[in-house]
């Protein structure tokens, strides 16, 4: 989880499994954007049915007070012991838009949403839809949103 951004705030994410009634076991490696200018990484999270899918929110993802955000998505490679990404990063439409802020995804792992509370793409906010297709992200109906209340996309 992201850390205060005092002396911190990159943020991480481990994912654990129950190997038996009194014991957790860590999957994978701990996952951190390791770019040296992500902050708040993993402030969002969500996990497929399966367990060995992961959504992962990161509302700002460039140094000193750019918003703009990222959101992730991985699957677990239960022969390497990693989490791989089988899709490219959806990215911020404008520095400010803070994508990520919140996330869910589906109980089959390849449809999530995204909400983007900040001022940059939409002054309110707006929850968007993405379906991952083997080859790209496909935006599933349209910006869910209202222009009479601030605050879309702050949960989903």
């Amino acid at each position: 989880a992201p850390q205060g951004f005092i002396g911190g705030g990159r943020g991480y994410v481990e994912v654990y499994e129950l190997d038996d009634p009194e014991r957790w076991v860590r999957l994978g490696q701990r996952l951190e954007a390791n770019d040296g200018k992500t902050y708040r990484f993993g402030m969002s999270v969500d996990l497929a049915e399966s367990g060995k899918t992961i959504v992962i929110g990161t509302p700002n993802d460039v140094e000193f007070s750019q918003t703009g955000g990222i959101v992730r998505l991985l699957d677990y490679d239960p022969l390497l012991f990693i989490w791989v990404a089988p899709a490219p990063d959806l990215a911020a439409y404008t520095p400010q838009d803070e994508t990520g802020y919140a996330v869910s995804i589906s109980a089959n792992g390849r449809t999530i949403a995204v909400g983007r509370p900040g001022p940059g793409y939409d002054s309110n906010g707006i929850v968007q839809t993405y379906r991952w297709n083997g080859a790209e992200w496909i935006q599933v109906g349209r910006d869910v949103g209202d222009s009479t209340a601030v605050g879309w996309g702050r949960a989903v």
